[in-house]
């Protein structure tokens, strides 16, 4: 077996919120205000199928007079950006999320462009073969819309602090002696300047950082930023090829889907189980993305759940009866890192130095294992109730729309013998080059079987027939309601055509009360609605079938319908 596997601690941010000496330092030698600080660089990402993923960044940003700025502020969702430092004996202070005006340098990649980086200079322009002269003006400007909360702010590359390019004027402007023209820019075919155009232009945006305040801190200091965000996810896929008789080859790989960040030298943890993270859909104070209207708002109603006052409690500066002053405590400068524990309820399979930009997808594969399957046949005996658990008759319409085709399915039974557990994913089986089927393959710690069908088993041809045998009328009363008790005899014929044997496994799923089954038919009662008058029962049979062998078994049940 070819695997890298390790296990996640109770919070992610422990995993590994660490600094790396082996990052790039920093260049920079101006003071904070003057270059932002860009050297902290994704060192791990342990990411989850549902679309989030637990990032870790890690670098050395220059300090001066115990200040300094970190480029750009990561996407993170409420309570999940932290910043730590290793430096013993430096203490971060405080750190503030602020917006600044950045210049920035725009090619003239396109006429527009090239007209707009003229402002102020005369050109002759050509439009349906008239030509125009004049000064270039710069268009008014039209402020853009507020976001909405529900649209939220374009961040994208923020992380990274890419420069967004402004919107492209439609129409220019010129001014000659007598008036001003304005012309349609996509229906101009030409221009000529009386000297060198200028082939950039210099504007202004609006960024994002973060600035920190350290104690005992001086030039570069290692910092490692840990956050949640979305859009960074993976979706897991199960090869499963049969090799000799009972054992198989599986090979489980990881599609990952980046529409968050880039990603460079960065080990991806691809997690397994079932993650719990109650404010991934409310962005981070940090992140400048909302009013504290709108996040007391978000608290209100996270995740679509209604909660009264969560936002108030949250902010309030009362405690609750339960509450107790806790003891101050300070963050250690470091964090250990955490060994495998087979108690941990999630687990990650890891996948070191891998690059990937936002926009893209990656396959990996993950482990390849040998497994040992045997192949039985099963029969959920599938037919709508006659009756609800409280007597009441159900329409023929309803029966007919919830009745299942009852077929006898072929499938495996695999074995779980790793060490690690394998997570619920679509599964290929195949033998040599030959397709046999897809089905998803659940969740199986290690240690334990899982059943994945295969295909229907048409040389295995299965019947089944109830008829009422009996009727007592008034047999029950409860309150005012009286009830009469049907006996109902089922039964079932099997019959193998196959030229192998075929173990069989049967189940029939009834509302009512089991009273025998023939060919050592094992029954036992649900606690499915337990306080309505029809119990739910289950019927299981581990048939034996021999190669062309036919058999037929019989069950009787009674159940409580009103009179």
């Amino acid at each position: 077996m070819r695997a890298r596997f390790i296990l996640l601690p109770a919070f992610l941010f422990c995993l590994s919120l660490s600094t790396n000496a082996q990052q790039p330092a920093a260049t920079s030698t101006a003071t904070p205000a003057a270059t932002p600080a860009k050297e902290l660089r994704p060192a791990s990402a342990a990411v989850f199928k549902n679309g989030l993923a637990f990032v870790v960044r890690n670098g050395q940003v220059q300090v001066h007079d115990g200040q300094g700025r970190i480029d750009g502020i990561p996407s993170a969702t409420l309570g999940s950006l932290w910043i730590a430092t290793s430096n013993p004996g430096t203490v971060l202070e405080e750190v503030v999320a602020f917006r600044h005006k950045e210049p920035i340098t725009i090619n003239a990649a396109n006429l527009q462009a090239l007209l707009a980086a003229n402002t102020g200079k005369t050109v002759t322009v050509t439009r349906d073969g008239k030509q125009f002269t004049g000064e270039i003006m710069a268009p008014p400007r039209t402020p853009e819309p507020a976001k909405t909360a529900a649209e939220g702010e374009n961040t994208e590359d923020e992380a990274t602090s890419v420069p967004r390019t402004p919107a492209r004027t439609e129409f220019l402007l010129l001014r000659t002696a007598e008036k001003v023209v304005a012309l349609n820019s996509a229906e101009i075919t030409g221009v000529e300047f009386t000297g060198p155009p200028n082939l950039t232009s210099t504007s202004s945006e609006d960024r994002r950082f973060l600035r920190f305040r350290a104690r005992n801190a001086a030039g570069k200091i290692p910092l490692a930023m840990g956050y949640l965000e979305r859009g960074l996810g993976w979706t897991p896929s199960y090869l499963i090829e049969l090799k000799d008789k009972n054992t198989a080859e599986m090979t489980m790989q990881s599609v990952v889907i980046n529409d968050a960040e880039d990603l460079t030298h960065t080990d991806l943890f691809f997690v397994v189980g079932v993650p719990n993270f109650r404010y991934a859909n409310i962005d981070s104070p940090l992140t400048l993305h909302q009013t504290l209207t709108e996040l007391m708002n978000s608290l209100t109603i996270s995740a679509g759940r209604a909660e009264p006052g969560v936002a108030s409690q949250m902010l309030s500066n009362t405690m609750s009866a339960e509450e107790t002053p806790a003891p101050a405590v300070a963050l250690t400068p470091t964090v250990t890192e955490l060994s495998g524990d087979s108690e941990q309820d999630l687990f990650l399979y890891s996948r070191p130095d891998a690059t990937l930009k936002r926009g893209e997808r990656a396959l990996y594969n993950v482990f390849t294992t040998t497994v040992s399957y045997s192949e039985i046949y099963e029969w959920e005996v599938r037919d709508a109730a006659r009756v609800d658990f409280y007597g009441n008759y159900q329409s023929s319409y309803l029966r007919e729309r919830d009745t299942i085709q009852n077929a006898a399915w072929h499938s495996l039974k695999l074995k779980n013998g790793s060490k690690f557990p394998w997570t619920t994913a679509p599964a290929m089986v195949i033998h040599g080059t030959k397709p046999i089927a897809q089905e998803m393959l659940s969740y199986t710690p290690k240690g334990a079987a899982s059943i994945l069908k295969l295909t229907i088993a048409s040389d295995i041809h299965v019947a089944r027939e109830e008829n009422e045998i009996e009727r007592l009328k008034a047999a029950v009363r409860s309150g005012s309601n009286s009830y009469d008790a049907i006996t109902v005899e089922g039964t079932l014929k099997v019959h193998n055509y196959k030229n192998t044997d075929a173990p069989l496994h049967i189940t029939r799923n009834i509302i009512g009360e089991v009273l025998s089954a023939t060919n050592d038919g094992k029954s036992r009662k649900t606690a499915a609605a337990i306080q309505a008058l029809n119990p739910s029962s289950i019927i299981e049979w581990e048939i034996p079938m021999k190669a062309g062998e036919q058999i037929i078994i019989k069950y009787r049940y009674k159940f409580l319908i009103h009179s």
